[in-house]
């Protein structure tokens, strides 16, 4: 950007670059590859999850299954916190999107190869590590949508991420149906229900592939949309400077043109938002883990009502999440929105007191799970749209990738605490609901203290 002196005045270069037609064009075409890439992510996470114990007790059959079953479940988790944050600082760097995605895939196809041997408990965990290299794809997707869409479109455009990976979730079980009766042998490697998932999202990610090739571009390296916007909000906020002091304008310019990386980490607004992250994770994948318990064990209850109550809150997410994209909610409602969450956190765990004290017949239960499964889905959808787009505003955008990968490396720590620690909580289920409703309490005491910032988000 050009700057010059006229008249008292600074001007902004006439031929500021604009977007052509050619790259709105690609953006449309590599959001929707965006799109199925979160799809499939959907469909992984879900696939494995329901039938790692099986495949452990069946196939591996290890000295200490729990062990290894904790292990594997929290191994994706832990190399995605990791990798999330080196690879998003390589993107954000280079702008290498369709770079990233070939290698970033390629690994997810050797991980989910590796994990379908049954040799040894380590092929499974060193698998899902592999694997875990998918996980920066949301903080690459999260970063490229931002810095090419308007502010506006941001909200309706991660409520359409949210949305399709849902979906994946949801269609993940049905993929496993389909294996149910496959039981065969290619030489020493014995294929069943168990793994047959790992050599078909290996397929598919691998498919999936060609279709990054042909149809990812490297938008914001061609254009950064975000970027130029905040070049104009500077170059509109040192005018005025210049308007007043005239003869300071050489040490303002830098002031306002220079944003400190560390700052995004250390202001109490973004502060709130990696703890909201993070705490909320904790508390869903917590109500993931014990409801199984409380369904079976407490109400007596079998797989049936339990996968209806799955579904039902991977159903209404999937649909509400599809509202916001139509019809995108303001800064206003989505503030309200995760202020409701918050307090929704605190009736989730009461509910779960209230049966696992007290037990309840069909007439008390089936009511609270219609109340439970309808908080939990405003949580899951507030996490995927207010707290995303809140945070990738205040971001500048040379740091945009990176800074969501420290987002989601939160929220998904949270998911590491719980997966570890919940099957101890429901034991003392009582004090839990206590420390944290106190917790969230706290959380949305500040959230109202800074309702003004946290209302309408500015770039820090």
């Amino acid at each position: 950007m050009i700057m010059e002196k006229e008249n008292g005045n600074f001007n902004q270069d006439e031929n500021i670059k604009q977007p052509s037609i050619s790259w709105l064009h690609k953006r449309k075409v590599t959001t929707r590859v965006f799109l199925v890439q979160t799809f499939l992510l959907g469909v992984e996470y879900s696939v494995f999850f329901l039938t790692l114990w099986l495949y452990i007790k069946t196939l591996v059959k290890p000295e200490n299954p729990k062990v290894v079953y904790s292990l594997v479940s929290t191994a994706y988790l832990c190399s995605s916190v990791i990798l999330s944050a080196i690879i998003g600082k390589i993107v954000d760097r280079t702008r290498e999107t369709k770079k990233t995605f070939l290698i970033v895939n390629t690994l997810v196809v050797i991980g989910n190869i590796m994990y379908a041997f049954p040799f040894s408990p380590y092929y499974l965990i060193f698998g899902r590590l592999i694997a875990g290299s998918g996980g920066p794809l949301k903080s690459i997707i999260a970063g490229e949508l931002a810095r090419s869409y308007p502010s506006e479109e941001i909200v309706s455009k991660f409520a359409l991420v949210g949305m399709t990976f849902g979906t994946g979730f949801l269609i993940g079980p049905a993929i496993n149906f389909a294996f149910l009766k496959i039981d065969f042998k290619i030489y020493n490697l014995h294929v069943t229900v168990a793994n047959a998932a790992g050599l078909y999202m290996a397929l598919m990610f691998l498919i999936f592939n060609i279709f990054v090739f042909f149809f990812v571009h490297d938008l914001s390296k061609e254009f950064d949309l975000k970027a130029m916007h905040e070049k104009q909000e500077n170059w509109t906020k040192s005018e005025t400077n210049c308007q007043t002091k005239e003869n300071e304008m050489t040490s303002l310019l830098p002031k306002v043109t220079t944003v400190k990386s560390i700052s995004v980490f250390t202001s109490l607004d973004s502060l709130i938002i990696l703890f909201s992250s993070y705490f909320m994770f904790f508390l869903m994948i917590v109500f993931d883990m014990c409801l199984p318990l409380m369904v079976i064990d407490i109400l007596h209850w079998t797989i049936l009502e339990l996968n209806i109550i799955v579904f039902s809150s991977g159903f209404l997410g999937v649909m509400a999440m599809l509202y916001i994209a139509k019809r995108p909610f303001s800064e206003k409602s989505l503030y309200a929105t995760f202020l409701i969450s918050i307090f929704s956190l605190i009736v989730l765990m009461v509910i779960f007191l209230i049966i696992k004290m007290y037990g309840a017949s069909n007439y008390i239960s089936i009511p609270l799970w219609c109340i439970w499964v309808t908080l939990f889905t405003l949580v899951a959808v507030v996490e995927e749209t207010y707290l995303t787009s809140t945070f990738a505003k205040m971001v500048p955008s040379h740091m945009q990738t990176f800074a969501e990968s420290i987002r989601l490396g939160c929220a998904r720590c949270g998911s590491i605490t719980a997966l570890t620690t919940s099957i101890y909580l429901f034991d003392y289920f009582t004090y839990h609901t206590v420390i944290c409703s106190g917790i969230l309490l706290l959380i949305l005491f500040t959230v109202i203290l800074r309702r003004k910032y946290l209302q309408h988000p500015m770039r820090i």
